[in-house]
C-alpha cells in the first residue's frame, strides 16, 4: 500500500526511539548485571554500534536505493514469490510478537503499582487506545510521539537532577573488570533489546517523506536511545548498586521514588507511571501498525484498517494466555540468538541479497520518483 499521508524525518526518529526505548529503559539494567556488575553500561554503547551495523544500516540502506518499499515488499523483490512471501510473513510475526510483548508488560508494570485489579483489565484498556491511533493512521502516531517525548524527556531529566546527590561512583568501579566472553553475551543481549524497532522501521520506512534521509534518521534515533538507556544505566548502578539494580524489575519506577525527588515532588513516581503509559501506547501502536501494514504489504492489498481489530484481539488474547509471568516473558525474550535471527539477521540477509542482486543481477535501484 503506497500511503497518500507521509511522516516527516522527525517523527521517523521518535517512531525508532520509541518502539526500542518504551520498555528497554525499565528492563536492560537488570538482564545485562545477570552478565555482568557494573560494566553493564558499557555493553549498551557496544550493542547500539552494532545495532546499528547489523539492523538498521541494512534497513536504511535498503530504503534509500528502493523508496516507497518496505521490507515485505523487498523480500518478494529479491527472492520471489514464494520465498519471499514467506519471509514476509516471517517478519509480520515478529512484529505481531512485539507487539503481544508490549502488552503484557505494560499489564505486569500496572498489576505491580495496583495490585488487586487483574491483568487483563490493563492490557484491553492499552489496546483499545492503541486500535484507535492504528485506525486514524501513522501520521496521527508521529504526531502523537512529537507530543508525547518532550514531556518524557522533562521527566526523565528531573529524576536524573534529584538523584544527583545519591550518586556513588564508586559503585562503577572498576571499569572494565569483566572478562571478554560475558561482555560479547551481555553486548548481544543488549543489541537484541536495541534492535527491536528495526522491523518496524523496515515497514514505515516506505512512508517516509525524505527516503534519502533514513541512515541519518537510524544514526539519531538509536543514538539518542542509548544516551538515554546509557545514562539512567550508570544512575541506577551509582545509586543503588549491581547487586540490587540485579533483582529488581522497573528500575525507573524505584529511581522516581528514591531521594530528592519525593521530597519536592510528592507522589512523583505517578508522574513516571502517566509517563511509562503514554510511551508504551506509542510502542504498542507502532508495531500493531506495522504488523498490519507488513501484512496487507505481503497480501497487496489496499487498505490495512479491517485488519486492525482482528489483530488487536490476537494480541490481546496471546498476551494475556502466552506468558504465566513477567519471569517467564523475559527469559523468552533474552534468547538472544532467536529474537537477533529477526531483527538483525533478517535485514542483513536481505540487504546481502539485494546489494548483490543489484551488483551482477537485472534488478535496478528506484528512483526518487517513485
Amino acid at each position: 500500500m503506497q500511503e497518500e499521508i507521509k511522516i516527516s524525518r522527525r517523527q521517523a526518529i521518535l517512531l525508532v526511539l520509541f518502539a526500542h526505548i518504551a520498555t528497554t529503559i525499565n528492563f536492560i539494567p537488570s538482564a545485562l548485571l545477570a552478565f555482568l556488575t557494573q560494566d553493564a553500561w558499557i555493553t549498551i554503547v557496544l550493542g547500539a554500534i552494532l545495532s546499528i551495523m547489523f539492523a538498521y544500516f541494512p534497513v536504511a540502506d535498503l530504503g534509500t536505493r528502493f523508496p516507497g518499499q518496505s521490507l515485505v515488499q523487498l523480500s518478494e523483490k529479491f527472492l520471489g514469490k514464494v520465498l519471499g512471501k514467506l519471509l514476509g510473513l516471517i517478519i509480520v510475526y515478529y512484529l505481531f510478537i512485539f507487539h503481544c510483548w508490549t502488552l503484557r508488560a505494560f499489564g505486569e508494570l500496572m498489576v505491580a503499582v495496583t495490585p488487586g485489579i487483574p491483568i487483563w483489565i490493563f492490557i484491553v484498556g492499552l489496546s483499545l487506545t492503541t486500535l484507535y491511533a492504528v485506525k486514524s493512521g501513522l501520521e496521527v502516531i508521529g504526531r502523537c510521539g512529537e507530543w508525547l517525548f518532550p514531556i518524557g524527556l522533562l521527566s526523565l531529566m528531573v529524576i536524573a537532577v534529584f538523584n544527583f546527590p545519591n550518586i556513588d561512583f564508586a559503585n562503577l568501579l572498576p571499569v572494565i573488570e569483566n572478562k571478554l566472553a560475558p561482555m560479547i553475551g551481555a553486548s548481544l543481549l543488549s543489541m537484541e533489546w536495541i534492535t527491536t524497532s528495526s522491523l518496524a522501521l523496515g515497514i514505515i520506512m516506505s512512508s517516509v517523506k525524505q527516503s534519502e534521509d533514513l541512515k541519518k534518521i537510524v544514526i539519531i534515533g538509536v543514538g539518542l536511545g542509548c544516551f538515554i538507556l546509557t545514562g539512567f544505566s550508570i544512575i541506577n548502578i551509582a545509586v543503588f548498586g549491581p547487586e540490587f539494580i540485579r533483582i529488581e524489575n522497573f528500575q525507573l519506577l524505584i529511581l522516581a521514588q528514591y531521594g530528592e525527588v519525593t521530597t519536592v515532588f510528592r507522589r512523583f513516581e505517578s508522574v513516571i507511571i502517566i509517563l511509562w503509559v503514554t510511551w508504551m501506547f506509542m510502542r504498542a501502536s507502532i508495531f500493531s501498525y506495522s504488523a498490519v501494514k507488513g501484512l496487507i504489504d505481503l497480501l497487496n492489498i489496499q487498505d490495512y484498517r479491517f485488519l486492525v481489530i482482528p489483530e488487536t484481539i490476537l494480541a490481546v488474547a496471546y498476551s494475556i494466555y502466552m506468558y504465566d509471568s513477567l519471569q517467564e516473558m523475559n527469559d523468552l525474550f533474552n534468547l538472544s540468538i532467536y529474537y537477533l535471527l529477526s531483527t538483525a539477521g533478517i535485514p542483513t540477509f536481505l540487504w546481502l541479497v539485494g546489494v548483490f542482486r543489484l551488483k551482477f543481477g537485472k534488478l535496478k535501484p528506484v528512483k526518487k520518483g517513485y
